[in-house]
């Protein structure tokens, strides 16, 4: 609370403690509202993105964009400055609301608008399909560039079927895997082994089963922890190492990297 109302003249523009009312005296875009059923029509997921590019921070706004394109939904209180105690609350395995091409499609739709350029400049670091906030959080934090307290890294495919050769299929005990981050051009996965997750003797047994079927098919996996995520020491090295493999030198030359990497890793982590 308060719910925010969109209204289409000054004249019904009321607020209380229940809602406030926001004045949009244009016609909508087509598709841009979904009808609930139940008397009430809501933002569209690509609306949704629109309209926080005016109020979001452009790196909230590109992890709003991941969690909108991915299979996960946080609390509304881990979007801005709120530093969350966990993610108990977060629901996983669901359906994506939209994707970055639909997201892409609905800003180019709304040229001239304010917040079209913060919305595109987030379409730039946006990746589908991520399947948790750690996963995205580990995403932004390489693709993001120098000035923005990133490693500048391409932007990986996420959760995406990877298919091993025809040769380990004959022994594989599955005919594909999914990677969290995956660098197809480079033969090259980052996977977030999550204490959570992964603590279980069969887990730890399965990821070493699944990291060397994926090494025989030509994919290297490179493991992301907790506390090499969280320590930015130690995540340094993890993006050196990445690097390293996809034969690019990580050269930061913004003085006020460290600076915006650190305000970065407050924010996402």
């Amino acid at each position: 609370m308060p719910v925010e109302v969109t209204v289409s003249s000054m004249k019904f523009r009321r607020s209380s403690q229940v809602f406030k009312t926001h004045v949009f005296t244009e016609i909508m875009p087509d598709r841009c509202l979904v009808n609930t059923n139940d008397g009430f029509l809501v933002a569209s997921a690509e609306l949704c993105f629109f309209q926080m590019a005016s109020q979001l921070t452009l790196v909230d706004l590109i992890r709003l964009g991941y969690e909108l394109c991915g299979s996960y939904s946080t609390p509304k209180r881990m979007l801005g400055n709120d530093v969350p105690s966990a993610f108990s609350n977060t629901k996983y395995n669901l359906k994506p609301l939209t994707t970055k091409k639909r997201l892409t499609a609905f800003v180019e739709r709304m040229s001239g608008k304010h917040g079209v350029k913060r919305a595109s400049r987030a379409l730039e670091y946006i990746v589908d399909d991520s399947g948790s906030p750690m996963e995205s959080a580990l995403a932004i934090l390489l693709v993001l560039p120098f000035r923005l307290g990133g490693y500048g890294f391409p932007l990986p495919s996420m959760n995406r079927v990877v298919d091993p050769k025809a040769i380990m299929k004959r022994s594989s005990n599955k005919h594909y895997y999914k990677c969290d981050l995956f660098w197809r051009e480079f033969g090259l996965a980052a996977e977030y082994d999550s204490a959570l997750h992964h603590s279980d003797a069969k887990s730890i047994a399965n990821d070493s089963i699944r990291r060397g079927e994926l090494a025989l098919s030509g994919i290297e996996v490179v493991t992301v922890t907790d506390k090499q995520l969280y320590r930015a020491e130690e995540f340094d090295k993890v993006a050196r190492q990445l690097a390293t493999k996809m034969k690019r030198r990580i050269q930061i030359k913004n003085a006020k990297f460290t600076t915006k990497h650190r305000e970065l890793r407050d924010l996402l982590l």
